[in-house]
C-alpha cells in the first residue's frame, strides 16, 4: 500500500514542488552484513532495539536510492542534507531524494493516524494556527493537528539553518492548505502534504533566498 502511495507522491511532488524527487519506501531493516564498517560503528553506538530497528530501515531505504550512484554507503550522508531526508513511522521507513541543484534542503515526514500530539501543539503551532485548529470540528482536530506535525516536521527537516529554529517558527500561508510557500530569513521552502490511508506524508524543499 504505502510502496504505491510513495509512487504516486513522488510524481506529484516533483510537479508540485517543481524538484525531480524520488522515494524509497522499505519495511524491511538492513542486515548488519548490508553494512559498511562506518555503518556498523554508528549502529553499535545505539543503545536500545526498537531505535536500531528503525535504524536499519532508514538505512535500506537511502541504500535503495543510493544505489543508483554505485555507493550505498549512507554515512557520509548527514541530516540536515540538500539532497537526502528521511522518516521513520511504525515499522515503516521513507528515504527521499533530490538531486537537483537548485535546492538547499530537502524534508520529509510520515505520520500514521494516532492520537496527535496535543499537550506539544503549542510547542510547534503558531496563535493563529492554533486558534485555527481550535475552530475546527472537534471530530477532525486530531486529524488536522497531525496533519500540520508532518508539514512542520519536513519543513523543519529541509531548512539547513534549523539548529537555529524551533518547528512553531514555520508558519506555512493558511493552516488549511495542503501546500505552499514557507520563508524564513534564509530560505524559501516549499511544501506538500499528502493524504493517505491511514496517516499524512509532507515533503518540502529549500531554497536560498535572492536577497532584497
Amino acid at each position: 500500500m504505502i510502496g504505491s502511495d510513495c509512487a504516486i507522491i513522488a510524481r506529484t511532488a516533483s510537479l508540485e514542488l517543481g524538484i525531480p524527487l524520488q522515494l524509497a519506501v522499505t519495511s524491511s531493516p538492513a542486515t548488519v552484513c548490508d553494512l559498511s564498517p562506518a555503518e556498523r560503528t554508528a549502529l553499535g553506538e545505539i543503545t536500545t532495539r526498537q531505535r536500531a530497528l528503525s535504524w536499519l530501515r532508514g538505512r535500506a531505504a537511502l541504500k535503495v536510492l543510493l544505489g543508483e550512484l554505485g555507493d550505498t554507503d549512507t554515512a557520509r550522508i548527514r541530516f540536515p542534507n540538500p539532497r537526502y531526508s528521511l522518516t521513520h513511522s511504525g515499522e515503516v521507513a521513507v528515504a527521499a531524494a533530490c538531486r537537483s541543484g537548485d535546492t538547499v534542503g530537502l524534508g520529509i515526514d510520515l505520520e500514521w493516524d494516532r492520537p496527535a500530539p496535543n499537550a506539544a501543539a503549542r510547542f510547534y503551532l503558531t496563535a493563529a494556527e492554533a486558534r485555527w485548529v481550535a475552530s475546527q470540528p472537534e471530530a477532525v482536530r486530531g486529524r488536522e493537528l497531525l496533519r500540520l506535525w508532518t508539514i512542520k516536521e519536513a519543513l523543519f527537516k529541509a531548512d539547513p539553518c534549523n539548529d537555529q529554529t524551533v518547528l512553531s517558527d514555520y508558519a506555512p500561508g493558511r493552516p488549511q492548505d495542503h501546500g505552499g510557500i514557507c520563508e524564513t530569513a534564509t530560505v524559501e521552502l516549499r511544501y506538500l502534504c499528502v493524504r493517505l490511508c491511514g496517516g499524512f506524508m509532507s515533503v518540502a524543499v529549500a531554497a536560498r533566498r535572492s536577497p532584497r
